[in-house]
This record gives C-alpha cells, structure tokens and sequence, in this order.
C-alpha cells in the first residue's frame, strides 16, 4: 500500500508549491465517502470515483492506485466545476470555443507560418455573408478548410445509446463537415471575397484541391469509427475525402512534422486511402504514417490499425515535452531517407509554397522506401558521371496515380539552355504519356543541387506535330526496372556512398 501512497511533502518538494497548494490540489480530486454513489445502479452509470480517483483513509493519509484516471480527472473535472455555476457557465462554453481556434490557429502557424495560415474568414458572395472558417491553410495549390467545435459527446451517448450518439455526433461533426464544404463550394465562383478578422484577404484563386477537416476539443471515443460510420460526406475534384480528428492530433502533427509539405503530405494520403484504414483513435493512423507512410498497394483491401501502433510516437512526446530520455522523432520516414539524394531534393523545397514544389515535392512523398532509395541511387550516378563526363544525364519517370510525370536533367549548360531543353522534354514526354501535368527537375553535376524547376499542366489535345515527333519515342521505364538500368554502374570503395550521408563507401554502407 505504501506504494501507492501520496506525499505532500514529496510533491511539494518536486514541483515547487507550497505544501497547502499542494493538498488542495489533491483534496479537489479525493472521493468523498460520504457522497456514496449516488444514482449508480449499472456498471455503465457515471461513476464519482472518475472524477475523484484519489481515496483518503481514515487515518487521513491518501491514496491513488492508477495515475491515468488521475490525469483524465485534471482534464475534464474544471468543466463539470463550470457547470455548475450558472452565471459563468455561458462564459466558460464561449471561452472554450474562442480557445480551440486559437490554439488551433497557432499550432498551424507554428508549421505553416503566419502568412499561410487564415484565421475567423467569413465568406462574402458579393454583400452577402455566405459562410464562415474557423482557420484556413493555403499552401501551394492546396487548401486546408479547419472547422472547430467544442462539443462534448453526453453521458447517454458514452453509455452506447445509439441514437444520442448520432445525435450528438451530428451536432459536433456532422455540422462542421457541412459548414466546410459550403465554403469550399464557393472557391470556383466569381465575385467572392475571403475576409479575416485581421483585415487579409486570402487568394483563392489558384486552388485546385480543397480538404475539410473538423476538429474537436476534446478526446472523442472512437471518434475514427465514428466518422467512419456516421459522417455523410462526398468527394470530387475539388473537395477530398475529409479527416475527423481531436485538437490534441493537431498538436502532435504540427510537433512531430517538420515542414508544411510533409503535413500536407499526410493529409493527402489520409484522403485517398481513409477508406482502406479502419482504426478507432487517429493518432493510430498518425504513428503508422511515421513508421512507413500511409501508401496502400492496390493488392490489399483493408488495413487494420491496433493502438499499439502508436507506441513510438508516445515515446517521442515524452521526449519532447517531458524531457525523458530517448529518441524524439520515431525510427521511419522521417530518419530513414533524408540523406539519400531525393530527401536531399525534398528539404530544399519542402517549406516552398511556389506550386511545382509542392507538386514535385507531394509526388516524391508518396514513393515507397524502396521505389525512393532506386531513384536516389539512380540519381547518384547520373550526377556522379555528370561531373565526370561534363555530359548531360536525364531521367524521366511516370506518376501514374497522379495523372503526371517527372523529368530530371543533370547538366552544367548555360540557364537559358538548359532551361530550355527541360521544358520541351517535358511537353514531348507529357504528350507522349497523355498525362494532365508534368514536372520537370534541373540538378548540377557533382553537387546534385537543384537548379531550376518547372511545371507544364494542361489537358490533353491532339497535335500533329507533336504526334509526330513522339511516335516513336522509347516507352518510359517504371521505378521498379531502374536497378537493371543502372546494374552495371559500380561504386568504388573511395568512392562518397550512394546513400547521401557524405563518407567513403568503404566506410558507411559497405561495413
């Protein structure tokens, strides 16, 4: 028992209160014994001992047998203490909604920066006040619509009545998803004004694709599920698929994320394979991501993702907020592949908003570890014997699940040159692959620095002369027959290794 005793003198002693603060703190969440439990007769009814974990014996001292519900205590317990004052509490709903924007506001703004981020937008079709977003993101060609809500699912519905719990989850879900897509509806037409509290008006102008996100103040359970089996929603070529998630997503994403394009990357990804994912508590979803991204072959129907999945990110948080030891980003895509040649290529262009970076940038994201690691091999010796020879290498790939392509050039021609024969190998490829975009990529000999990059994105028309000159024009090879292309390329001991990490051969890789 004396293990789970708590001492005043102790805590005090750790965390730097007096010892009255102390056992206040502590006397607000002790059980009153005296209160019974009243009006519980189900093992489903509230229970007191929730929201007072902490027993006191008769001898006055006290004890706490399981720190969690502790910890869920200190998180919900202020609320229900709110409730109860019924001249404060329509003051205390406004302050807990005026509080999940801006901590939602500023979270992004710590990933995405201040001039990317939109806060309290109301929509205008002409003098009319048409709608309202809580926050908006534009990055690149990209808009992210965040609508918050600070509902909390009802005791009724956390005991499983089903039809409370549609109930409440339309008022808290339902509800956002709608008011994000009415506003996404309007981006197409003319004559709209997107107006901040702050006097900006953001450029909608350019947006291609939209994704609605709703997020809720607190803890929801099995709020994935949910979503999953109550959110009426739709998707076209402008709105994605959306994502349903807690404020406390947001802050591990923006904490754990480095830089706007791999948030955006994951949202992306979570659009178009949600369907596929089936999980009750989206950090799950989140942690898999980080492990091997959230690219899912056609050969699988379903993926199934326990909890546990999410162990390394725990890990990570502890590190980074509590000052544990350990690692503070988990083992994954985030530490496998930065120094090979294309995560290279992906940090210099992951916080550019300019649209061929975040093009470029997304497509090489959704690459998986080994299609990535053939690429940068390849990559290497191309600029590699660039240097050597002072002779142009080139490489061109499809993008076929993005409808598009990419064509890398290493040379050290003059900019106007080089420039120039880019930009027409990408028209002849593009025509050639039928494709709706292609991205084109120019890197210097032996440093393998970016150059110069383009974007050509247009529909498909028949031409003539372009018919003509790409008729005969070689078949593109996919990513999986690169290593039999370059097959016969050797890397010599002295030679820097192929991963990108700037030793000898000998010494890194080959050991």
């Amino acid at each position: 028992m004396e293990g789970f005793r708590l001492d005043i003198d102790d805590i005090a002693d750790r965390c730097g209160k007096t010892k009255e603060t102390v056992s206040k703190f502590l006397s607000a969440f002790t059980y009153q014994m005296e209160n019974g439990h009243k009006g519980y007769s189900q093992i489903d009814d509230f229970n007191e001992v929730a929201v007072a974990p902490i027993l006191q014996a008769p001898d006055g001292a006290r004890y706490l047998f399981q720190y969690y519900p502790l910890v869920e205590a200190v998180y919900d317990s202020p609320f229900y203490w709110f409730l109860e004052d019924e001249q404060y509490f329509p003051a205390a709903l406004r302050n807990r909604g005026e509080f999940t924007e801006k901590f939602l506001t500023e979270r992004l703004i710590s990933i995405f920066g201040k001039e990317a981020v939109f806060a309290n937008v109301d929509v205008y079709d002409g003098k009319n006040r048409v709608g309202e977003m809580d926050c908006l993101v534009v990055f690149g060609e990209y808009a992210i619509i965040f609508q918050a809500k600070s509902q909390r699912l009802t005791h009724p519905a956390r005991k499983g009545k089903l039809e409370k719990l549609k109930e409440d989850f339309g008022r808290a879900v339902q509800n956002a998803y709608d008011q994000a897509v009415a506003c996404a509806r309007t981006i197409p037409k003319e004559g709209v004004r997107y107006v901040c509290q702050d006097g900006r008006e953001p450029d909608l102008s350019q947006i291609e694709r939209v994704y609605p996100v709703c997020v809720l103040a607190d803890h929801y359970p099995a709020l994935a599920m949910q979503a999953r089996s109550f959110l009426k929603s739709t998707t076209d070529s402008l709105i994605g698929a959306p994502l349903v998630c807690d404020l406390f997503l947001i802050d591990v994403a923006t904490e754990m994320l480095p830089s706007p394009l791999r948030f955006l990357s994951y949202i992306t990804l979570r659009a178009q394979f949600g369907e596929k994912i089936l999980v009750t508590n989206e950090l799950a979803t989140f942690g898999y991501y980080l492990r091997q991204s959230l690219w899912v072959d056609d050969a699988y129907n379903m993926l199934l993702l326990d909890d546990s999945v999410a162990s390394d990110l725990d890990a990570a948080m502890t590190v980074r907020r509590d000052g544990l030891p350990g690692n503070d980003t988990p083992k994954g895509i985030l530490t496998k592949l930065q120094n090979t040649r294309l995560g290279k290529i992906v940090a210099e262009v992951e916080h550019d908003p300019n649209q061929f970076c975040v093009g470029m940038g997304l497509s090489i994201l959704e690459m998986g570890e080994d299609s990535f690691r053939k690429m940068s091999s390849a990559l290497d010796v191309m600029i590699r014997d660039a240097g050597r020879t002072g002779r142009q290498h080139d490489l061109t790939i499809p993008l076929e699940h993005r409808d598009a392509g990419l064509s890398i050039h290493v040379n050290a021609d003059p900019d106007q040159g080089a420039s120039d024969k880019l930009r027409s190998h990408m028209l002849y490829r593009k025509y050639a692959q039928r494709a709706g975009k292609w991205f084109g990529l120019l890197l210097e000999p032996t440093t393998g620095k970016p150059r110069f990059g383009a974007k050509v994105r247009s529909l498909h028309t028949f031409d003539f002369e372009l018919e003509a000159i790409t008729s005969k024009a070689a078949p593109l090879q996919k990513l999986d027959e690169l290593p039999s292309q370059f097959a016969n390329r050797n890397t010599g001991r002295n030679d820097p290794c192929p991963c990108g990490s700037g030793k000898k051969f000998k010494r890194c890789c080959l050991e």
